[in-house]
């Protein structure tokens, strides 16, 4: 037993020892669904541009095919739920290594996350002049542990996620490749799931927004933050965690075929990306990231701030295309903001 799964760890690690080794896996399961999202946008924001006059927020072309892809994503969640459920009928349990060296990855850069961020919260308060996405003074009203206890027992989030991982892998809703242990992290794959769960993420984002009545009953308790910190990432509705989050990562299992090792590496970098966009505190590298469409905290606090841009969660590409996107130096308010840039 122990011999086993130390040659399942040594497959899935071997990539980041043996980089000439590594093989990437590319599939139709994964090109053509990238290839789908990608045409989409662009399609989208040619439309846009055509046809469309430039307004604040997203137009209602935006907001039609994005509550219409969310439609169709969310009927598809639900359909091939169900015959995932149906097929596992009298079948065995799968082996749960898979499940608890994705919780365990998620775990542990969860910690390391959180002590990166008491060191800059520790030398902010002491004055360190630690630079924050917004000019207005950062307070507290709660020490970093029992911050960090509300963080990890959000009803909206947590106990929300550890029950849809769980059950969606013990019960077998999840593509038959997600159990394969053999095969190498493809950081093609890995890509890919972040481009794809971003652009369903981005549509019922949009969607959440562009109807009332389920923005009140979702999305808009996670709005009170409009000067949000890395804790209150997760602190959603349930309502809101299944549509935003449990929608969009469970298309993406089912659009895109890939290994086990993939999807814990693509469930570490999705779970700490969210947390880091919604940190107080502005980075140095968040500046090289921007060069590479990738979403900073300060494109995220943007969204906050405004509540009509910036829908997207790890890549500037689809706000950028539906013309919904405004970098912090257009916002009053923020640390980067340029006078002779458009207000906000």
């Amino acid at each position: 037993m122990n011999d086993l799964l130390t040659d399942k760890f040594q497959v899935g690690l071997e990539p980041f020892f043996q980089f000439e080794k590594t093989r990437y896996d590319v599939d139709r399961h994964t090109v053509i669904p990238v290839i789908l999202c990608a045409l989409s946008i662009v399609t989208l924001g040619i439309l846009q541009r055509l046809f469309m006059t430039r307004s604040k927020g997203p137009s209602q072309l935006v907001k039609t095919c994005c509550v219409t892809v969310s439609a169709w994503s969310i009927a598809f969640c639900l359909f091939k739920g169900v015959k995932a459920f149906k097929m596992q009928v009298n079948k065995e349990w799968p082996e749960s290594f898979g499940l608890f060296c994705g919780l365990g990855a998620v775990a542990i850069a969860q910690m390391v996350l959180i002590s990166i961020y008491l060191y800059h919260r520790t030398r902010y308060l002491s004055g360190a002049g630690i630079k924050t996405n917004q000019v207005a003074t950062v307070t507290y009203s709660r020490p970093f542990i029992n911050d960090a206890i509300v963080h990890f027992s959000n009803p909206g989030a947590f106990l929300l996620l550890l029950p849809y991982l769980s059950l969606t892998w013990m019960f077998r809703l999840m593509p038959e490749s997600y159990y394969v242990y053999e095969t190498k992290i493809s950081w093609f794959n890995v890509f890919a799931q972040l481009f794809v769960v971003d652009f369903f993420t981005f549509v019922l984002h949009v969607a959440e927004h562009a109807l009332p009545e389920i923005y009140i009953l979702g999305h808009k308790p996670h709005h009170k933050f409009t000067k949000p910190r890395l804790f209150d990432a997760f602190d959603g509705s349930l309502p809101d965690t299944i549509a935003l989050i449990l929608f969009p990562l469970y298309t993406t299992a089912q659009l895109l075929h890939v290994g086990n090792w993939d999807y814990v590496a693509f469930g570490v970098i999705y779970s700490s990306h969210f947390m880091m966009i919604h940190s107080e505190f502005s980075h140095s590298y968040e500046d090289v990231l921007s060069w590479f469409f990738v979403n900073t905290s300060q494109d995220h606090h943007v969204h906050h701030a405004t509540f009509i841009y910036n829908f997207s969660h790890f890549f500037t590409i689809y706000d950028k295309l539906a013309q919904t996107y405004r970098p912090g130096s257009s916002c009053k308010g923020f640390s980067t903001y340029k006078n002779d840039s458009k207000q906000l």
